[in-house]
C-alpha cells in the first residue's frame, strides 16, 4: 500500500506503539488488579483490545487491497486508452 519508500517511516511508528503498549500495560493491570483483586477485568480487557486489533488489521489489509485493485484497474485502462 505505502510501498518500500516509506516502510522505514511506517516500521518505527509500528514498533513505537508496540513498545508504548508493552510498557503501559504491565502497570495498567497491576492497578486494575490492586482495585478489583483479581486479573478477570485485566484479562477480558486484554481479550478486548485484541479484538480491536483484529478488526482494525482486517479492516487495512481488505482496505489496502481494494486500493490495489483500483490502481491496477486505473492503469489498465489508460494502457488500453493509449493503445
Amino acid at each position: 500500500m505505502f510501498g518500500s519508500k516509506h516502510y522505514g517511516e511506517i516500521y518505527g511508528y509500528v514498533n513505537l506503539s508496540v513498545y508504548l503498549g508493552t510498557a503501559l500495560s504491565v502497570p495498567a493491570v497491576a492497578m486494575i488488579f490492586d482495585k478489583t483483586g483479581s486479573y478477570q477485568v485485566a484479562w477480558f480487557l486484554c481479550i478486548a483490545l485484541i479484538m480491536i486489533s483484529l478488526v482494525a488489521l482486517l479492516y487495512s489489509d481488505i482496505k489496502c487491497h481494494s486500493l490495489k485493485d483500483n490502481r491496477e484497474n486505473q492503469q489498465s485502462a489508460r494502457n488500453t486508452s493509449i493503445a
